[in-house]
């Protein structure tokens, strides 16, 4: 197995880092576009509901 050093940790952690606040991003654009009478605040809310009912699926399995 190989090591990795630690700036190869680092960098692959802040890649990763990045891809999830994409990912988040997209999930509330998606959901301003969806509902756009909501506040950013209800968006926010929506969006960590519909994550956790996700994380809630997967643990079932």
């Amino acid at each position: 197995m190989n090591r990795l050093f630690p700036a190869e940790v680092e960098k692959r952690i802040k890649a990763w880092a990045d891809v999830t606040m994409l990912s988040l991003e997209l999930k509330r654009a998606a959901m301003r576009k969806r509902h756009p009478e909501l506040r950013e605040d209800e968006i926010n809310e929506r969006v960590r509901k519909e994550l956790t009912m996700l994380k809630i699926k997967q643990d079932e399995r």
